[in-house]
């Protein structure tokens, strides 16, 4: 059996390990094993940082908000302006300027950013 600890942050997380009940663990297997727990750590590291995203650099307001709640629920531009009691007009507005400030060049982008970054919760969005 050869067992590494995957360290996050000088903590062990936890290890992976491998047992042959056969043949002695070579030093190449024990390596892989190495270079995984490595990768995982780093993985984690990455991650991490990547969402530590500013969300107030977003600065979406609530009626953009309510817009994106919608459209994630599968609603065209149409159906979301009858939802909302707004004209289809005010949608696009509001898409374009959602579009602007996210970085985004459609809605599933701007869906998929304001979920990964939690700026709206997946379990807000009622299906």
């Amino acid at each position: 059996m050869f067992s590494v600890p995957i360290v996050i942050n000088k903590m062990n997380q936890g290890c992976i390990s491998i047992l042959s009940r056969e043949n002695c663990i070579n030093r190449e297997m024990a390596l892989i094993v190495e270079l995984l727990s490595y990768k995982i750590s780093n993985e984690y590291k990455v991650r991490k940082k990547s969402n530590n995203v500013d969300l107030k650099s977003f600065k979406l307001t609530d009626c953009q908000i309510r817009i994106l709640k919608v459209l994630a629920r599968g609603c065209t531009d149409k159906c979301a302006a009858m939802e909302l009691g707004i004209s289809l007009g005010t949608v696009r507005y509001h898409k374009t300027n959602i579009f602007r400030k996210l970085n985004v060049e459609s809605s599933v982008q701007a869906i998929t950013k304001v979920l990964k970054y939690g700026i709206i919760p997946l379990d807000e969005i009622e299906f």
